[in-house]
């Protein structure tokens, strides 16, 4: 899964006159032929219980889609998402695909598109993701070991400023200093949206100017405050499923 394809956008037309979401078209014949090869090569390598969604999903089952992501051993997740880009997967099941792929694994999202030279970006705005803001959202972006300049051009944000410190401490060392940089974006500048993470993560459609929002005590303040956040998340679950593992009758 390493060849490298140079590949287009595709054309893609959200509503009709009607209103109705529309089909993702086809893109041109050459990277309609990366497609072909990726997907066959997604068919050859994916183990059995992922390869048997491969064809519904990449042709718009949603249920499959879904399926397909979570079935796939994290190496093959960000080359579905890549596929099902170029193949010009439908709308809600594209969505299906991406959002699961970024969120289990989104350094293999980065990867395969790399790989074929797309820009996270570019993948999706094609979505054409909704999310619920509207006006001025402000959003925060936590880093270690990088300037504002740099931290600023990244296109994973949050608008949870404790996220961001969690961020910015988690991998911060005497050598890797934490940063918090904020800005005040656009709704119209968010190409995606999700807290499945607890993370309320956007991505941006472009570098933003941004400042340093706080400083270290404010940070490693947010960072502990997540911490708890996320290990009271984790009690809870745990407490869930023993509830219902364990019958009365046990």
């Amino acid at each position: 899964m390493s060849t490298v394809l140079q590949v287009e956008v595709p054309t893609v037309q959200v509503t009709g006159s009607r209103g109705v979401e529309q089909k993702r078209r086809p893109i041109g014949p050459a990277n309609r032929m990366a497609a072909y090869y990726l997907k066959r090569g997604l068919a050859q390598e994916l183990p059995s219980y992922a390869n048997e969604y491969l064809d519904d999903g990449l042709a718009g089952d949603v249920e499959a889609a879904g399926a397909l992501v979570c079935a796939a051993p994290n190496r093959y997740r960000g080359y579905i998402a890549v596929a099902a880009y170029l193949r010009g997967t439908p709308y809600e099941a594209y969505r299906e695909i991406l959002s699961n792929a970024w969120s289990l694994d989104y350094a293999s999202v980065a990867q395969a598109a790399r790989d074929y030279r797309l820009s996270i970006r570019r993948m999706m705005r094609a979505g054409r993701f909704p999310h619920p803001f509207t006006g001025l959202v402000k959003v925060y972006r936590g880093t270690s070991g990088i300037g504002r300049w740099k931290a600023q051009q990244g296109i994973s944000w949050t608008i949870d400023p404790d996220v961001a410190g969690w961020f910015a401490c988690r991998y911060a060392s005497e050598d890797r200093k934490p940063l918090v940089v904020s800005a005040s974006v656009d709704a119209s500048d968010i190409l995606f949206y999700d807290n499945g993470r607890d993370e309320q993560e956007v991505i941006l459609s472009r570098p933003v100017v941004a400042v340093v929002e706080g400083d270290f005590a404010s940070w490693f303040a947010a960072m502990t405050r997540k911490e708890l956040q996320n290990r009271t998340s984790l009690e809870a679950f745990l407490s869930q499923c023993s509830a219902e593992t364990i019958s009365p009758g046990d």
